[in-house]
C-alpha cells in the first residue's frame, strides 16, 4: 500500500472534503454542520513532525448544530470562496479573505442538499442535487459588494421529476465532450445534460438499473462514463448511448461510494469495506490496494491539484492523506496533463500494493465491452429516444 503521510483528527464525523485549488488547505464538512479547514503538510518531513493531527487552521459554523454539512467545494477561480451545502437546503458561502459568511436557501420545502459541484465547462455555474431528486443550476458570479444577490440565489434551471430519489453527485465530461455533465441518482438512473443550453440543459435519462448510482468518472477521453453502484459493480455507459449500460465490471464486495481518476484508463475507488483500490478499465483489472480505512466505509476521496496527496474520509473522525505520487511519474505529479500517465507501470515499478500474477488470474474477472452487441455509441448526445 501507499504511505499514509498524515491522519487529520476531526472534532466529529466527516461527510465531505475539498482541497483548496492553490493553497495547502483542506476543508472538511462535518455531521455537526461545522466546517474545519486544516493546513496540509508541504513535505514528507513536515508530515512526520505534525503527525499528531494538530493542523486546524480555522473552524466555521455556518449551519445550526442539528444540520449536517454534506458537500463542499472551493470556487475554481475565486479561490477564497468556499461553498458548503447542508441537509436543510441552505448553501453557505464563506470568504477566507475577510472571514465573512453569507447563506441562501437553494431547495424547496426544506429538502436537504445531497451534492454540489462547480461546472468544469463554465466556472460561473454551480450544480446542485437534493434529497428529492431535483437538480438545479445557479449563476454564482460574485458582485463587487461581496453579498449574495437574488440573481445568485435564484436557479437558472430547475430539473424536477428527473430522478425519483436523492442525487448522489455529478460527473463532468472531458475530451471531446466537455459540455456534458451527468447526474447520478439513487433511483438507479443517470441523467445527461448539455451545458451549452443552461436554461434547458436536460438531454436524456437512462433506463432504471437495479442499483443506486453513487459515484462516477468520465474516462477514455470522454467516450466512457464509469459509474459506481451500491452493489459493488462499475457500470459503463458509452457517450451518446444513454439508454442502457454497455459494459459492467463486478468485483467490489461492497458499495462503491467514491472514485478518483488517475488517467484515462485508471481510477481509484473507495468502497464500504474500507479499501482504496486501484483499477484499470477496459481491460478491467484490479491493480492493487492504495490504502485501508480498517473496515470503516470510505465515503469520499479527492486528489489535491498537485496530485501529490489523496484525501479520504470515513466514519472514524479522521481524514487520511495518502502519498499519491506512487500513481504518477514525477512530471505528471506536478500538475501535468491527463492521458499520458501509465499508472499501472508506475505502480509496478514502485512495487506498491500489487498482487502476484497468479493471484490476479484467480481474483479478476474481465468483461468484454458489449458496445458492438448493443449497437455502439453515437456522436450525438440525444441519439437515444427518451423513455
Amino acid at each position: 500500500m501507499a504511505d499514509c503521510v498524515k491522519e487529520i483528527h476531526l472534532s466529529s464525523q466527516p461527510f465531505t472534503l475539498s482541497f483548496h485549488p492553490t493553497r495547502p488547505l483542506l476543508a472538511v464538512g462535518l455531521i455537526t454542520g461545522d466546517v474545519e479547514i486544516h493546513t496540509l503538510p508541504t513535505s514528507s518531513s513536515q508530515a512526520e513532525t505534525t503527525i499528531d493531527g494538530k493542523t486546524l487552521h480555522k473552524m466555521i459554523s455556518p449551519f445550526p448544530k442539528s444540520v449536517s454539512c454534506r458537500s463542499l467545494s472551493f470556487h475554481p477561480v475565486l479561490t477564497s470562496l468556499l461553498y458548503a451545502a447542508s441537509s436543510n437546503g441552505e448553501i453557505a458561502v464563506h470568504d477566507l479573505s475577510n472571514n465573512t459568511t453569507s447563506k441562501f436557501v437553494a431547495t424547496d420545502k426544506g429538502a436537504g442538499l445531497s451534492s454540489l459541484t462547480f461546472s468544469a465547462y463554465d466556472s460561473n455555474v454551480m450544480w446542485t442535487g437534493d434529497d428529492t431528486g431535483v437538480i438545479r443550476t445557479f449563476d454564482v458570479r460574485t458582485p463587487t459588494t461581496g453579498s449574495i444577490t437574488s440573481s445568485q440565489s435564484t436557479p437558472i434551471y430547475v430539473g424536477e421529476g428527473i430522478h425519483g430519489d436523492f442525487v448522489s453527485g455529478f460527473v463532468q465530461g472531458n475530451g471531446s465532450h466537455p459540455e456534458t455533465i451527468i447526474g447520478l441518482g439513487g433511483d438507479g438512473r443517470i441523467s445527461v445534460f448539455d451545458q451549452r443550453n443552461l436554461k434547458n440543459p436536460f438531454v436524456k435519462k437512462s433506463e432504471e438499473q437495479d442499483d443506486e448510482m453513487l459515484s462516477g468518472l468520465s474516462m477514455k477521453n470522454g467516450s466512457k462514463y464509469v459509474i459506481g453502484t451500491q452493489g459493488g459493480v462499475l457500470n459503463f455507459w458509452t457517450y451518446g448511448t444513454w439508454g442502457n449500460i454497455s459494459d459492467r465490471f463486478p468485483g467490489h464486495p461492497d458499495s462503491i461510494d467514491a472514485m478518483v481518476k488517475i488517467d484515462e484508463s485508471t481510477l481509484v475507488t473507495g468502497s464500504s469495506d474500507g479499501l482504496l483500490r486501484v483499477c484499470s478499465v477496459q481491460p478491467d483489472k484490479f491493480i492493487g490496494v492504495l490504502g485501508d480505512h480498517e473496515g470503516f466505509p470510505v465515503e469520499e476521496i479527492e486528489l489535491n491539484k498537485e496530485k501529490t496527496l489523496m484525501g479520504s474520509l470515513s466514519h472514524d473522525n479522521k481524514v487520511r492523506l495518502w502519498d499519491a505520487r506512487v500513481l504518477f511519474d514525477d512530471d505528471e505529479g506536478e500538475g501535468g496533463g491527463e492521458g499520458d500517465i501509465d499508472a499501472v507501470d508506475m505502480m509496478r515499478e514502485k512495487g506498491v500494493g500489487l498482487k502476484g500474477d497468479d493471484e490476479e488470474e484467480e481474483d479478476e474477472e474481465e468483461w468484454e465491452d458489449m458496445d458492438e452487441e448493443d449497437g455502439g455509441g453515437g456522436d450525438d448526445m440525444d441519439e437515444d429516444e427518451d423513455d
